[in-house]
């Protein structure tokens, strides 16, 4: 399916939803929360309490899951910061490669409600380099967040002070809320369906979506240049 912008501008900036888009958080954080409650609160973390508050604020997420049994986000931080680096989140095939290889091409930026410490402690670790990015917004930089289309504001403004225009925008990421929150504010949206929960959302409106960074850069090449 075709990526449709505004006026067929082929994109100048590629931004990026980070958890399960370009790394694989939810099947490593799934474990890893499992391992923390049990190990520190003797509780077995059901994968549907997950389920019910994946893609919140990064602090809101925390204290959703564990507030009954600390309700100190400080400390539920840094305990959930050292299981995390017990357990090493984890890219998705080809995503290095095609940031590295298309950076001239493209610019790049990140817009994810995961916070600042956790996202800045993985990309070091996985070897992302952090300079390939214009901008890597968190959830501490504003006080909406997806759905809501205004938290593109931030990510959004130094572009549009350098004559950047939103059809020259596409946000790549993997959630129904992804993909409400940039329609909404008005740029183009590519799905990234590394596994098929979203592809029935995705189908069933017409989303244009990927299914691996491999066909992201065929999309490119072979679809939307052509269009």
């Amino acid at each position: 399916m075709k990526l449709k912008s505004t006026n067929n501008k082929i994109p100048k900036v590629l931004i990026f939803d980070y958890d399960d888009t370009l790394v694989q958080t939810r099947k490593i954080r799934y474990e890893t929360l499992k391992r923390m409650s049990s190990k520190v609160f003797g509780y077995t973390l059901e994968t549907s309490e997950i389920d019910a508050v994946w893609g919140l604020p990064a602090d809101e997420f925390l204290l959703n899951l564990f507030s009954d049994k600390n309700d100190n986000l400080y400390e539920l931080w840094d305990i959930y910061l050292q299981f995390c680096a017990e357990d090493p989140n984890i890219p998705y095939d080809y995503v290095l490669q095609f940031i590295q290889k298309n950076s001239e091409k493209y610019r790049f930026g990140i817009l994810t409600a995961s916070s600042f410490k956790t996202v800045s402690n993985e990309i070091q670790k996985i070897n992302l380099d952090k300079e390939l990015f214009f901008k890597i917004q968190t959830a501490e930089e504003t006080i909406v967040h997806k759905p809501n289309p205004a938290v593109f504001e931030p990510i959004c403004k130094k572009l549009f002070q350098e004559g950047v225009t939103k059809s020259e925008i596409l946000y790549i990421g993997d959630s129904p809320s992804d993909h409400k929150a940039s329609t909404g504010f008005g740029i183009s949206f590519l799905g990234m369906a590394h596994d098929n929960r979203n592809i029935d959302y995705f189908s069933s409106l017409q989303v244009p979506f990927v299914k691996n960074f491999y066909e992201l850069e065929n999309y490119f090449e072979n679809e939307f240049l052509n269009d």
